[in-house]
């Protein structure tokens, strides 16, 4: 066979472009094993300090402090929202608190018992409309006895009796509260400050995540409404007393919105403080769910039926609960498939804006600000399930069954709702949750390595759709014998999902190619035809890409630095790239924290380790490759090449030029110094 001089030379760029590709392509998880930052105390007042308590030093709870916090409780709950019926809620509130009630009666000072209760940083020691509410008894309102006769009463007879007192002393007491929460400066509060801390308290290496945790966090809880207020205390004081300050992080997290809690979800595997970990981990699919009761009756008003004739099981314990919704275990009748009916939050989309206004409103750092904007998109997508059905259409592209990979498909009999929408029920467990020896664990290790390699593969060189929330809580595992690999693995809400246009896959590579070859420029102009940036940022950002290409020489490291500083220099990157870096992120970070498990249980080695920097490389010179074959030898096409010929030759003309640029400098200097010494 007989090839003219085009395609001998197109032979010889390919082979010298891949070579650019060596370098891997993301950075990864190395080998070394990074030990925790320093955790020195940098506490709020009042928050605990390194050295242990004693059991001497330990606060005591006194009976009458615990049921003085409950009565509080509940108070806070009465006292929420101004209403038609708020007298009688606080009134039914003491009714169903004797004791407390008593103490009213009586005329108490509350406050003794208030600061035994453990209310935190909530100043309600000092609850005056409360208090006066004995001014009516000492008046003679109350019988001689009363006191007696109302505790052994039922609380009916309890409310009774308070309504014989005007509506508008319960309404100053609701008010009180009301007045107290708003005064409340949560940002000031031990959770909070503890996030704000988080290169000494958390160990988060990340510098971003840093600069987002001690500049726009504390700003957000500081302007934070008087109902989400309300939520957060609320959640602290459904804590036994005395909680240290990891459990009160949990229910500060755990009552957030949706957007934080997505946010903390990046946040919590780069935790490396393990008294926190647990906190951030709770986040990944162990949030508190609602009432099983109000997820009934919202799918019986989807469906239009009830449940039992639509049923045959149904579970009103879910079996998670996850930021937007909560799922529960069904089974069908007639067919008796068993399914997972997913329901979501009553009022998460208002909650949701909200939280993301706020968040906007604090964020003052340019790549954090478009991190969460795209992070608001794809969230508002996410709390529509009509979009996620059409996800797990779309998703069957991760159907793999030689490499035991599959996806929890919908149940096509019902019509996929706004806020209800039922799947098949995905077998094993999650794979955060699986345990066992080195071997096993290496098992979960090579299930994850193969599905990132099938993730990436499918949204850069395939149809560009993907999976954007690949956290260990969205990942069921089993192992299985019969199974091709040992394992099954099925892959559970597409809730965040996306695809990356033929444009977008294009210029991610692009990038890559010319970070490989050293072009600082071409990567700027392919950035710039991407996002769109200033004339001014353009040239700003010509200077800092030339210093990052001096100071990191591999693919990875220069990719990471050259998005940051785009974002810096205000450069809007699609919603879809934010999704698939969050994404690529989750997959990594497991394999990351399977590799430091194996590091433990396996320090000789035996057991195999998992880098996703082999994946890209191997992925990427794989796929190029073809692509160039297939432009050569496949005849005619009507698709354009994701690689073009066109592209490789501008790689290598780039290296050429950036290794004779590196050649000139090494002998100026070589030349320099020598004349030097000779003078």
């Amino acid at each position: 066979m007989r090839y003219d001089k085009r395609i001998i030379g197109s032979w010889l760029y390919l082979g010298v472009a891949l070579q650019l590709l060596g370098a891997p392509v993301f950075a990864g998880p190395s080998n070394s094993v990074r030990t925790p930052a320093n955790t020195a105390a940098i506490h709020a007042p009042g928050a605990a300090s390194g050295v242990a308590q004693t059991a001497a030093d330990s606060p005591i709870l006194t009976h009458e402090g615990q049921l003085f916090r409950l009565f509080v409780r509940d108070l806070v709950a009465a006292s929420g929202e101004t209403t038609a019926t708020t007298a009688d809620d606080v009134r039914g509130v003491l009714a169903r608190h004797p004791q407390v009630l008593e103490w009213v009666l009586e005329g108490k000072d509350l406050r003794q018992i208030a600061m035994q209760a453990d209310l935190g940083e909530l100043d309600l020691t000092a609850l005056s409309r409360l208090q006066r509410l004995s001014d009516y008894f000492k008046n003679g309102s109350a019988p001689q006895g009363v006191t007696t006769k109302l505790r052994n009463s039922s609380v009916e007879a309890r409310i009774s009796f308070l309504k014989s007192l005007p509506d508008s002393e319960f309404l100053k007491i609701a008010d009180e509260v009301q007045g107290k929460v708003a005064a409340l400066e949560l940002h000031k509060t031990q959770a909070v400050m503890t996030l704000t801390h988080p290169q000494s308290d958390l160990g988060v290496s990340d510098r971003k995540l840093a600069i987002f945790l001690e500049d726009a966090l504390p700003k957000y809880f500081s302007e934070l409404g008087r109902e989400d207020k309300f939520r957060l205390v609320l959640a602290q004081l459904d804590l036994p007393p005395f909680s240290g300050d990891s459990a009160q992080m949990t229910a500060l997290l755990q009552s957030s919105g949706p957007c934080l809690q997505k946010l903390f979800q990046l946040v919590g595997r780069d935790v490396k403080n393990p008294k926190y970990a647990s906190a951030m981990a709770s986040l990944q699919s162990d949030i508190r769910p609602f009432s099983g009761k109000i997820a009934r009756t919202l799918i019986e008003t989807r469906i239009g039926r009830p449940i039992e004739e639509v049923f045959s099981e149904f579970s009103e314990i879910p079996m998670a609960a996850a930021s937007v919704g909560q799922v529960h275990r069904a089974r069908l009748k007639g067919s008796d498939q068993q399914v997972v009916v997913k329901i979501r939050r009553p009022g998460i989309d208002v909650l949701a804006k909200r939280e993301a206004e706020g968040l906007l409103a604090a964020t003052r750092d340019p790549a954090l600000l478009e991190m969460l904007k795209k992070i608001q998109v794809t969230l508002t997508a996410e709390l529509d399930f009509r979009n996620e059905a059409q996800n797990l259409d779309l998703g069957e592209v991760y159907h793999v069954a030689d490499r035991g990979i599959d996806i929890a498909r919908r149940a096509r009999e019902f019509t996929p709702e706004v806020d209800v929408l039922v799947t098949h029920l995905a077998p094993g467990s999650k794979i955060s949750l699986q345990g066992g020896t080195a071997e096993r664990l290496a098992l979960r290790g090579r299930a994850v390595y193969d599905l990132l390699e099938r993730w990436f593969e499918e949204v850069i060189f395939d149809s560009g759709f993907f999976h954007g929330d690949l956290h260990p809580g969205n990942i069921f595992f089993m192992e299985d014998p019969a199974a091709p690999q040992g394992y099954r693995m099925t892959l559970i809400d597409f809730g965040n999902a996306a695809t990356l246009n033929f444009n977008e896959r294009r210029a991610f590579l692009q990038m890559v190619l010319a970070c490989g070859s050293s072009s600082p420029g071409r990567v700027l102009s392919v950035l710039d035809d991407l996002g769109k940036i200033s004339p001014e940022a353009k040239h700003r950002l010509a200077a800092v890409f030339e210093d990052i290409f001096e100071k990191h020489a591999g693919v990875d490291s220069r990719i990471d630095h050259v998005l940051v500083a785009a974002l810096d220099h205000g450069m809007e990157i699609p919603s879809g790239f934010v999704s698939f870096n969050r994404g690529r992120l989750f997959l990594e970070k497991e394999l990351a924290s399977i590799n430091t498990e194996l590091e433990a249980l396996d320090p000789q080695g035996k057991a195999e380790r998992f880098f996703p920097k082999k994946i890209y490389q191997k992925t990427a010179v794989r796929r190029i490759t073809r692509s160039f074959f297939t432009s050569i030898f496949g005849g005619k096409s009507t698709a354009a090449p994701l690689v073009t010929t066109q592209m490789l030759i501008d790689a290598l003309a780039d290296k050429i030029s950036a290794t004779g640029k590196a050649i000139h400098r090494g002998c100026s200097q070589l030349f320099g110094a020598l004349f030097n010494e000779a003078l």
